[in-house]
């Protein structure tokens, strides 16, 4: 399964949390949103087809990114 994610970078991206990522459809980034990948996303995860969330929730999924 596949869903496509357009977003841009920024210059406070850090990517630095231990343990979260996250890619946000604000055009904004403040230099505590170290968990951000990237900024103006086209889509958010409630666009995503409801197979492929469920899909993601199953402890043994494999996500890449």
């Amino acid at each position: 399964m596949e869903e496509v994610i357009h977003a841009r970078g920024h210059e406070h991206v850090s990517a630095e949390h231990a343990s979260t990522f996250e890619v946000t459809s604000d055009d904004w980034l403040t230099p505590a949103g170290d968990c951000i990948l990237a900024v103006e996303a086209d889509r958010v995860p409630a666009d995503f087809d409801a197979k492929f969330v469920d899909a993601c929730r199953d402890a043994d999924a494999r996500i890449a990114v």
